[in-house]
């Protein structure tokens, strides 16, 4: 299964390219492969940690590096526009029944939770990282 979507994928692969992290020839063999960030991993050509970072990066986040990027749904990170997980400093992280898991900057801003709520219409569990829930936020 694949972590991102291609377009999300070539993203993290051009910002560690110009963060050096990997080279211009890793860019051009691991962009057409179906899951190029797990492919780059395996290939021990860069380690989570670096993935985690060039997230944080992208999404100007300071994340928490005690969870899997592997447990970061696709559909649950494209379920609002990255101006908005800009915005929130809150990356979409995964489905949980009716609930949509943030990893959160701040998970006390009550205003962003509302807001991504009424993006998703989904109740709102914000978290700094998987093991260790925060709050929750309903609608």
């Amino acid at each position: 299964m694949q972590i991102f979507s291609k377009e999300v994928s070539k993203n993290i692969l051009k910002l560690l390219t110009s963060a050096g992290k990997i080279s211009e020839t890793d860019f051009e063999i691991y962009r057409e492969e179906d899951d190029p960030l797990v492919s780059l991993i395996d290939a021990k050509v860069i380690s989570e940690q670096e993935l985690i970072q060039g997230l944080s990066t992208l999404y100007k986040l300071t994340i928490e590096s005690n969870f899997k990027v592997d447990e970061i749904d696709d559909k649950a990170l494209k379920s609002i526009p990255s101006t908005q997980i800009i915005k929130f400093k809150a990356i979409p992280y995964k489905y949980s029944g009716k609930e949509l898991i943030c990893l959160a900057a701040d998970p006390s801003n009550v205003v962003s939770s509302g807001q991504i709520s009424a993006l998703t219409g989904k109740k709102i569990s914000h978290k700094t990282n998987y093991h260790q829930p925060i709050q929750i936020f309903t609608r």
